[in-house]
């Protein structure tokens, strides 16, 4: 398999040796073509040509010129298939679709460079850079430590004075600066109240006391970069066109029929043509679809050299989408090959955050900010200040002090420095009012006072002692430089968890709601026994069951020993609720299947990866930022797509099998779309686009619906310097068809999930129980989770109607219930597992949401990754349906349900 794909045709118009022009000089490549010398045999044939001109005071080619000298003159080249000459691009760019391990250090910024270097230095090395005398290369002892320390100074900067000294700046190349020596200490910023302005909010006013003659780091200079080259790892090169290997097989005898060329204007019309001669089903990308065709020669040609001469023209090649193919541009999708890359970018970009929590980690537990010195010049906070500081115990170790004070309690020489920030603040001002920024932002003409109490805090401060230049620079005043990675956060907070007194009832809190829902997954009958006692003294009134998920045995499944099946749990819990006034539902996740399921049955992203790889992507991701533990997780679950047959009749059956079951108050349906909020696409265009659905079916029912293979078509929708400074321009990306396709791959996808849950809701209704006496079947409430944020569940009445979608962008309190209302007879919300770890965490959780118009409230106990292992109180109901929960995640895959192969 080549590591270099090839995916973007460049046009290179290159000047051509002076020919004799005629009179009328042809304007672009299709017209000199028009007048070329006939080939001696068969045809010549371009694409696209009339978009294709002379360079600039090139002359154009006589009448009668051979059709390689006409092709030179444009700028391209000419390839020969049987009885066709092609005239296509003279070069292509290859995009490398396996790019290695990004280097962590290329374009890494300085600032995070030095905080990995900091972190790294030997306790002698960190005495150097706390002292007046810095740290320098000599005393650096690896080359990682070296390699940081040149990170720091990666470009030419300018070294200027302080604003308003009217001295000239001094440029100091990289070898100057690598002779330099950093030195870390800490400062104090102040921070006035504002006249007038709402809130008492703050005017910064900056650190005052840099010395009026003291250098400052100014800026980088010019950065250089390459668009080939990225994070150390070559992503593109320019390399001659040459014909791309593909899927068709042009020695095939079905492609040797001759073509009849009349009327044939683009190239869709030559595709069609060849496609209805042949039988073989072709299609050609519809952004290509009506690209002219200029044809010089014979009237007909042999069907395997036309294709192979197009694909050349276009710098293309033919995939394979059995039983179709389709031109395009590489054989890996375009959409596909940018998902690569920008993967790449968010591997590198792990790679520098995990870097970055690490070093953090280290100065947080291994060094103390508090105990830097101040630097002589800076305004310091005397050692009863820090102590009254550090006695408010409202700041996590090593990220710095802060105290408010009135302007008489500072010392005589504070005073001094703070009545310059002030001067500043002012002036700042003064010079601002005539400005049309401040009419348009007039917050910040609030003036300071000295009246209010101001607030001074510590922060650090990096300096360089340069060589040649009078005084230490100023390379950086930045706050995060101790910041502790989240799970030290989490460690504080624990420490410091000072709630409020006096938390809200939560048994007042459950009898505002009429109905009050728990999610639960029980093993075993003795479990679903304790679950319904402990609801009963909670007071709740509908068990909501889940019979159809990941780790719930399938009702085939008889072994000895093995749990309980959904419908033998189904069957137990009517019997043990029957009198007790709470109803049962059950609850089915209709495309989560578990870790048993075929691969022929998982859903594909634009990777051909199923869901697993996605969710362990999250979850690396959750883990360097301290949301989940650093212990690898299983996959919890695979996404089916609903277009599978065998899909489909597996749900038709569990569905109709649930529905049929006497004395259910309804059913619950979760999991049953893979894409997010549309809404969401302002903030985050990937959850608009990307997702799953790209199964070989879908893929080639969208092919002969759209002539397009999905994953042709970008899945995000990001300007063209997104990611990287690097622009793919191609016919495909950039087009204004883009945006369209993406629209309408997203609604072809809605409408195969759509199109599942009508079937499944027209069988539900097929087999609703008959009430007795007059045989009119029982109305069987059907509820449906918020089909993108899974946040609230709602009724869903007419399978002709979208079914519950609330956007996650209204989720605040009245909004959100207010837009499910909208949409549905019932909104209920739903209480996360993190929200039920105790009584107190639920009743806030609950408090938070009381003047919502919510008919109720679900209490999901069933997660999907386990994570409530504590032993339960049998003092506590809601603890006991916390732990009853976790023994579920020791299922096996092989005790989980498999759907029929």
């Amino acid at each position: 398999m080549r590591r270099w794909t090839v995916v973007l045709t460049a046009l290179v118009a290159l000047a051509a040796p002076s020919l004799a022009a005629d009179a009328q000089t042809p304007p672009d490549l299709a017209a000199a073509l028009s007048l070329a010398r006939p080939p001696a045999r068969g045809i010549a044939i371009a694409v696209g040509a009339d978009a294709i001109h002379l360079s600039k005071g090139a002359a154009a080619p006589a009448t009668d010129t051979p059709v390689t000298t006409i092709a030179a003159a444009f700028g391209q080249i000419t390839h020969t298939f049987g009885d066709v000459i092609a005239v296509g691009p003279s070069t292509m760019v290859a995009i490398n679709t396996n790019p290695v391990a990004p280097n962590p250090l290329s374009g890494i910024q300085p600032w995070d460079a030095f905080k990995m270097l900091a972190a790294s230095l030997s306790d002698a090395q960190w005495q150097r850079l706390t002292s007046a005398g810095g740290v320098g290369m000599a005393d650096l002892r690896s080359d990682w430590q070296r390699s940081l320390f040149a990170s720091i100074f990666p470009h030419s900067v300018t070294i200027v004075k302080l604003p308003g000294r009217g001295l000239p700046g001094q440029e100091l190349s990289p070898e100057d600066l690598l002779q330099c020596r950093l030195k870390l200490q800490q400062e104090t910023d102040v921070t006035f109240q504002a006249e007038g302005m709402p809130s008492k909010s703050a005017v910064t006013g900056g650190s005052p006391t840099r010395p009026n003659s003291g250098p400052e780091y100014d800026d980088y200079g010019p950065m250089e970069s390459s668009n080939d080259v990225q994070d150390g790892v070559a992503l593109r090169a320019t390399e001659p066109n040459v014909p791309k290997p593909g899927r068709l097989d042009f020695t095939a005898k079905i492609l040797k029929v001759t073509v009849p060329l009349a009327g044939l204007k683009t190239v869709g019309d030559l595709v069609n043509r060849i496609s209805r001669l042949t039988r073989v089903e072709l299609y050609v990308d519809r952004r290509w679809e009506g690209r002219s065709l200029t044809i010089v020669g014979a009237s007909e040609a042999p069907a395997a050299d036309l294709l192979h001469a197009i694909a050349f023209c276009l710098a293309g090649t033919y995939r394979y989408l059995p039983p179709a193919f389709v031109l395009t541009d590489d054989l890996v999708g375009l959409g596909t090959r940018l998902e690569i890359l920008r993967q790449f970018e968010l591997a590198s970009q792990r790679a520098v955050i995990k870097a970055q929590m690490q070093a953090g980690d280290v100065l947080t537990t291994e060094r103390s900010f508090d105990k830097l010195p101040f630097d002589s010049q800076r305004l310091a906070l005397t050692p009863e200040q820090i102590q009254q500081a550090e006695a408010s115990g409202n700041q996590e170790p090593n990220t710095g002090l802060s105290l408010s004070l009135p302007f008489d309690q500072l010392t005589p020489d504070q005073q001094e420095m703070v009545k310059r920030a002030y001067d500043t603040s002012l002036a700042g001002v003064e010079n601002y009012k005539e400005d049309q920024f401040s009419r348009d932002h007039p917050e910040i003409l609030y003036r300071p006072t000295l009246d209010a109490p101001i607030t001074l805090s510590t922060t650090p401060l990096v300096q360089a002692i340069v060589p040649n230049v009078d005084g230490p620079v100023d390379l950086h005043n930045e706050e995060g430089l101790f910041n502790a990675p989240p799970w030290r956060w989490k460690e504080w907070s624990a420490q410091h968890d000072q709630r409020p007194a006096g938390a809200p009832s939560l048994d007042n809190l459950l009898k505002t709601y009429k109905r009050r829902a728990a999610i639960v997954a029980p093993r075993s009958e003795a479990e679903l026994n304790l679950i319904i006692q402990s609801m009963r003294q909670l007071n709740l009134n509908e068990l909501w069951l889940v019979v159809f998920a990941p780790g719930i045995p399938s009702r085939t499944d008889k072994r000895p020993g093995s749990p309980l099946s959904g419908a033998d749990l189904l069957t137990a819990a009517l019997k043990a609720t029957k009198g007790t006034g709470i109803r049962v539902l059950p609850v089915m996740d209709l495309l989560s299947w578990s870790l048993n399921t075929p691969p022929a049955l998982r859903d594909r992203d634009i990777l051909g990866e199923d869901s697993t790889f996605p969710e362990a992507r999250d979850a690396e991701e959750d883990r360097l930022i301290g949301l989940a533990p650093t212990s690898s997780a299983e996959p919890s679950r695979y996404a089916v797509p609903p277009s599978e047959p065998t899909v489909q009749e597996t749900l038709l059956k569990e569905v109709q099998t649930t529905a049929a079951q006497p004395g259910i108050a309804g059913l619950v349906w979760r999991r049953t779309t893979w894409r997010a909020d549309p809404e969401e696409a302002l903030f985050d265009p990937q959850v608009q686009i990307g997702g799953f659905g790209y199964t070989a079916r879908m893929r080639l029912a969208f092919l002969r619906q759209a002539h397009v293979d999905p994953v042709d078509i970008d899945p995000q929708e990001l300007p063209p310097n997104e990611i990287n400074d690097i622009t793919w321009r191609t016919d495909f990306e950039g087009s204004a068809a883009t945006r369209q396709l993406q629209n309408e791959w997203r609604d072809f996808r809605i409408s195969a999930e759509r199109s599942l849950l009508g079937r499944l809701f027209d069988a539900a209704a097929a087999v609703q129980p008959r009430q007795k006496g007059d045989g009119v079947p029982h109305a069987l409430p059907i509820l449906i989770a918020d089909q993108f944020c899974d946040y609230s569940f709602g009724s869903w009445t007419n399978p002709r109607t979208p079914p519950l979608a609330v956007p996650l962008l209204s989720f605040t309190d009245e909004k959100y219930a207010r837009a499910a209302h909208a949409q549905s007879q019932v909104a209920l919300l739903r209480v996360p597992p993190e929200s039920l770890t105790d009584r107190e965490t639920l009743a806030r959780f609950l408090d938070r949401w009381r003047t919502s118009p919510w008919d109720g409230i679900v209490l999901d106990f069933a997660p999907e990754f386990h994570i409530f292992p504590a032993a339960p109180s049998p003092a506590d109901p809601l603890t006991i349906l916390t732990h009853n929960q976790s023994a579920s995640a020791s299922i096996s895959p092989s005790q989980q349900n498999r759907p029929p192969a």
